[in-house]
């Protein structure tokens, strides 16, 4: 039986990791040029060739068996369409230093807008925090203002007007300024923030308190249809 110090550092260290890049070039030949931890043994592994993976190395202690079964389940996902991650190969499973690796497609979730044009932000310019006044519309609530991409307080509005007037709001929004090509193509990415956050918040709630038994769950169509709204708005205008 191996030695409780050399179990825990199997679990949440994973020696080994420095050889994954060299094992998936010469298993699937391809060229890795950068390699990000995500989680104890989950890696997304940049590659020359083509979009990101993510690959896990599993416990020694765990059967390579049941890692095949874990890539039987995602093909299986698969063939139905199911939103899930998908196998990344033909042969996602390897064996590195007795340990099995999993690869499978990187799931693009949300954008934090790292490296977009900044403003001073409003923190959350939806409905609940505008008041209409004789004067005008005048917004509440600035407790966390601050410096940030100004696409992820556009986004918040968005999400408020929802596809239907998406371009309404647009018209408003660009009286004072025009979005990038860069932010145009990374507006769906950021549009999944605030889903995502919420989400989380209500999944913890349905924890915490026996008054919430739903979760919230992000609408992929919804924000594809709110991002391509935004975009046929900017080339109806050009």
């Amino acid at each position: 039986m191996p030695r409780i110090g050399t179990v825990i550092r199997d679990v949440y260290r994973r020696p080994g990791a420095e050889a994954l890049p060299a094992h998936l070039e010469d298993r699937y030949g391809i060229r890795v040029v950068g390699m990000a931890k995500l989680d104890t043994g989950v890696f997304r592994v940049e590659r020359q060739d083509g979009p990101p993976w993510v690959a896990r190395m599993f416990l020694t202690s765990r059967p390579v068996a049941r890692t095949e079964g874990d890539a039987e389940v995602l093909r299986f996902l698969g063939r139905r369409q199911f939103p899930a991650e998908r196998c990344a190969h033909a042969e996602p499973v390897s064996t590195l230093n007795g340990r099995a690796v999993l690869v499978t497609t990187h799931v693009e979730e949300g954008d934090d807008g790292r490296g977009l044009p900044e403003a001073f932000l409003h923190p959350d310019p939806v409905r609940n925090n505008v008041i209409v006044t004789p004067g005008g519309p005048v917004l509440v609530d600035w407790a966390g203002a601050g410096r940030g991409p100004r696409l992820a307080s556009l986004a918040g509005l968005l999400h408020t007007v929802g596809p239907e007037h998406a371009g309404d709001a647009l018209a408003g929004y660009r009286r004072h300024t025009e979005l990038t090509t860069e932010e145009l193509g990374r507006l769906e990415g950021v549009l999944w923030i605030r889903p995502l956050w919420l989400a989380a918040w209500q999944c913890w709630l349905a924890c915490v308190s026996p008054k919430v038994s739903r979760i919230f769950v992000p609408n992929r169509d919804y924000i594809a249809a709110l991002a391509n709204r935004v975009r046929a708005s900017v080339l109806e205008s050009a």
